[in-house]
């Protein structure tokens, strides 16, 4: 009897593939992808490939520790859906379903990592969307936050909902020994101090609402552009916080995210859920808590996202400077040169950035080290009243959050949802969608530092040179106007000084800040200015506001080096020196005392500006003790001067 050949080589490998999980998976999709040959097969079963099963272990080892309650020694269980590998807390990675595949390769998509969190009775499974893309959360927030609408430029519009602003006064950080040097405190201060207890106490309380919900967004993603930057983990129960997540972090790769690991921060936002009135640090339901040890912050209270933005750059303007590279809340552009330029303050800072041929770096925290400068977050956040719709500016696409709007009717076009209540939109968006934007967004020292200030006396000239040490008073003073935005135009804004222009957020003395920025200055040859955004030939409510063309023309004879060598002169009392002429500025607003119908009258103004300025400096006392005393005098001695007689 003959006897059959042996089979060849190449059906046995058929037969291995018949009992692939991932054969029979392309086998009952609807449209199956189809291979010429075995080699292309088992390609195409490589390259769609959806899992590294490792990394999705310690992805799942990694979230659950972040939802462990206090009360327990180990968080909840986590299970991948497909397939069903479950992760039990404390178990080590030796199952051979969990070892690294070499050669695979993880699709490049936008599609979230789902988990399914199950309680420890088994019964209740919780659904996490890590990192999930834009798309899926906006499906997400119109399908599960009433009153979510999607404009019709392609932004996600939300109500304010239970906050209409961001909630001042409730930034809390734990008071230890081990960090409680250098901390601001006091007068001025934005941090209430917090003994740890009740920090755990608020924990418990986020974590236990958070453990609670039907889905949970976590995103993982880093703070900074650079080598300097932080892994920061965002858990929430709200698909537009995500979103928000997204704009403020930088999103990682599928490489860097499966080798993400632990979080350096990890920010728990459960702003539906009242914090503990009964605490003696909290004076409402509303609360940001900071423990730098435990390296956690604790959002309860707010549901504004810019709350929960706010937290996150008190942690950053903490952790970056520690590490010995100064962070300042500034917008950063570059020229086609490669000439990279800061500007701080508020006012018309978002408007005068990234214009022209120059491109935008950031608009939010930027942190300045050894190699440069680099922002610290993903996207922009601004402020604007009532929209004014599709096609206005880079606010306004997909991707784009705009929170305080209503897009009703057929044209859906966002508008205020509550005029009376909601006097501006808050808009959310990555840089990316900015037309003009520098990726990735880090560039060399900047040449030049703009100090936007808004003068509401109406008696500082439209710019001003400094020199170093006027450029550290004038930051140390912060020097602007009182923020109307939840008053409306009504009410006239009176002169405000926010150290560093950024109190709300800062954790270190400001003088700490200062004495970072002042070195910088020296040792990369950086050139400051002061340039007025407000009023002249009166204060506010009888002069007039600076064109905004004049501020623009100023700002861009800056940053194309026309006032290098210009003439200059030198206001009395302010000791500050203007340029005679500037291309683009009519020359009678070069001289601020002849603007003004009196001049005895614009004379008691800036001696008024100049009492105001020392009243500030006053408050800052020894500069937190990062000046010397004869370093300290020398700064002071360079800003406004009161006549004693």
């Amino acid at each position: 009897m003959a006897t059959l050949p042996p089979p060849p080589p190449w059906r046995a490998k058929c037969r291995s593939i018949e009992r692939c999980a991932d054969y029979r998976r392309l086998g009952d999709e609807g449209n199956p992808s189809r291979a010429a040959d075995l080699e292309e097969l088992l390609s195409m079963q490589m390259t769609q490939k959806t899992r590294d099963e490792f990394a999705e272990h310690s992805k799942a080892a990694s979230i659950s520790d972040s939802l462990k309650s206090l009360m327990r020694g180990q968080g909840p269980r986590i299970a991948t859906r497909q397939p069903r590998h479950i992760y039990i807390p404390r178990s080590p990675p030796t199952s051979p379903a969990f070892k690294r595949q070499p050669g695979g390769e993880r699709p490049q998509n936008g599609d979230a990592q789902v988990l399914s969190m199950m309680s420890d009775s088994g019964l209740r499974p919780t659904i996490v969307f890590h990192n999930a893309c834009v798309a899926e959360l906006y499906e997400h927030a119109l399908r599960y936050e009433p009153g979510s609408r999607l404009t019709a430029s392609g932004a996600l519009a939300v109500p304010p909902g239970g906050s209409t602003s961001q909630t001042p006064g409730v930034l809390s950080v734990v008071r230890e020994p081990s960090t409680q040097a250098g901390i601001w405190w006091g007068p001025g201060s934005p941090n209430i101090p917090m003994d740890s207890r009740e920090f755990l106490i608020n924990r418990e309380r986020a974590v236990d609402y958070l453990n609670t919900q039907p889905r949970l967004y976590i995103v993982d993603g880093f703070a900074g552009w650079s080598e300097v930057r932080l892994k920061v983990r965002v858990v929430c129960a709200r698909p537009h916080h995500a979103l928000s997540a997204r704009s403020m972090l930088v999103v990682p790769s599928a490489a860097e995210l499966d080798g993400f690991g632990r979080p350096d921060l990890t920010l728990y936002n459960a702003g539906a859920f009242p914090a503990n009135r009964r605490a003696s640090h909290n004076a409402s339901a509303a609360s940001i808590a900071l423990d730098l040890t435990r390296r956690e912050l604790v959002v309860l209270g707010t549901l504004c996202p810019g709350d929960m933005r706010r937290g996150l750059q008190a942690a950053l303007s903490h952790a970056l400077p520690a590490a010995g590279a100064p962070c300042f809340h500034a917008a950063c552009d570059e020229g086609g040169a490669g000439d990279a330029a800061l500007l701080l303050g508020s006012e018309g800072r978002a408007a005068l950035a990234g214009r022209g041929e120059r491109r935008l770096l950031a608009d939010g925290l930027v942190a300045w080290g050894e190699d440069g400068v680099c922002a610290l977050e993903g996207g922009c956040h601004t402020v604007a009243g009532a929209w004014s719709g599709a096609g206005d500016g880079p606010g306004d696409g997909f991707g784009v959050l705009l929170e305080g709007a209503a897009a009703e009717g057929g044209g859906r076009v966002p508008g205020l949802a509550s005029p009376s209540t909601t006097p501006r939109v808050r808009a959310t968006y990555p840089t990316t969608l900015v037309p003009r934007n520098r990726m990735p967004c880090a560039a060399r020292h900047p040449a030049n530092l703009i100090m936007l200030c808004c003068d509401t006396l109406g008696v500082l000239p439209p710019v001003a040179r400094l020199t170093a040490d006027q450029a550290v008073y004038y930051f140390l003073s912060g020097y602007s106007a009182k923020s109307t935005e939840e008053e409306g135009d009504a009410v006239p804004p009176e002169p405000a000084f926010s150290p560093c222009y950024c109190s709300d957020f800062l954790v270190w003395h400001p003088g700490k800040y200062a004495a970072m920025l002042a070195p910088a200055l020296r040792r990369h040859g950086m050139q400051a200015w002061l340039v007025n955004t407000g009023w002249t030939g009166g204060g506010a409510g009888a002069g007039a506001r600076h064109d905004p063309r004049h501020i623009q023309a100023v700002v861009h004879a800056i940053l194309s080096d026309a006032l290098r060598g210009a003439d200059l002169v030198k206001l009395p009392v302010l000791g500050l020196e203007m340029p005679r002429c500037v291309p683009g500025v009519p020359a009678p607003l070069m001289d601020p005392r002849g603007c003004w119908p009196d001049g005895e009258a614009y004379d008691d103004g800036i001696r008024r500006l100049a009492g105001l300025f020392a009243q500030n400096w006053e408050k800052l006392g020894d500069g937190g003790g990062h000046f010397l005393q004869d370093e300290l005098e020398r700064i002071r001695a360079a800003g406004p001067q009161v006549d004693s007689s």
